[in-house]
């Protein structure tokens, strides 16, 4: 077990808020405007983003693409506030955060347009999970699951070689890339992930969920429905592209889904123009 390279990548991963593009403020203030104790405006929030000219020209620039079928019409942080909301914008700024990452890896030693393909995939099957159960936070569950590998990206962006040598056991091996990280050094991408954003002053139901995404039985009582609906996507997902990939059939009923509808919807989702929309939105 490599413990010297585990230890250097925690210091480094304690520095990765220093290289965003986003401030941890704004996306503190963006995540907690929508909370009870919340003492921001929307107003206060436009201001504090404005201030940032290439936060904002990059926050117009998505606000127009195709996705949103909004070209032209988007011209002020507080107009895209005003119509798309705050869940939207706060969606649009993680995105141009986890772009800025992702172009700081070098070599290719992480394929980006699958993995961009997978968290896409997995935020929506999450949203449309969330609505399955009958639970109203969809949103949040769609942002878990953009967000819920990006521990992977830490790994790529701060010691590629580490990231190399973890694919090469599990390709070698049949590990999953998790079992891979534990046995080459003892950190996993969902613990890599959850630290950072803490840092980044994210709510603890979202740190949660992504840090237990793998064995969401572990997770604290209110954030374990969170961390079994990202399981389930997670799986799912990687089960429609390799249908080699095992089902845990616990992970259904412990939602009471049923199996067969579960996936039945969730392979409508992948041919989906919102889904093919988003994954433009992150690929091009």
């Amino acid at each position: 077990m490599d413990l010297y390279s585990a230890e250097q990548f925690m210091v480094q991963l304690s520095e990765v808020g220093n290289e965003l593009p986003v401030s941890p403020d704004i996306l503190g203030a963006l995540f907690q405007s929508t909370s009870s104790y919340s003492y921001m405006s929307m107003d206060d929030i436009s201001m504090l983003i404005s201030r940032d000219q290439g936060l904002t020209a990059k926050i117009l620039s998505k606000a127009n693409s195709a996705y949103y079928g909004l070209q032209g019409q988007i011209s002020s942080v507080s107009r895209a506030l005003n119509i798309l909301g705050m869940a939207e914008l706060r969606r649009i700024i993680l995105f141009i955060a986890l772009k800025s990452m992702g172009a700081k890896i070098k070599n290719q030693v992480i394929n980006l347009d699958e993995y961009w393909d997978h968290q896409c995939t997995v935020a929506v099957m999450a949203g449309e999970i969330c609505s399955m159960c009958g639970r109203n936070d969809s949103e949040d569950l769609f942002t878990m699951g953009i967000l819920h590998d990006m521990g992977k990206l830490m790994i790529a962006m701060c010691q590629p070689w580490t990231w190399s040598a973890i694919t090469k056991i599990a390709r070698n091996s049949g590990m999953s890339i998790y079992d891979a990280e534990q046995d080459y050094w003892g950190i996993d991408h969902a613990i890599a992930g959850s630290m950072v954003l803490r840092r980044w002053n994210l709510p603890e139901n979202l740190t949660e969920a992504i840090n237990w995404h793998h064995i969401p039985e572990k997770a604290a009582e209110k954030y374990k429905d969170q961390a079994r609906i990202i399981f389930l996507a997670d799986t799912l997902s990687h089960h429609l592209t390799n249908s080699a990939e095992p089902l845990d059939n616990q992970a259904f009923a412990r939602l009471d889904l049923d199996p067969d509808e579960t996936l039945d919807i969730a392979a409508n989702i992948s041919t989906t123009s919102r889904l093919t929309n988003l994954k433009n939105l992150f690929i091009n």
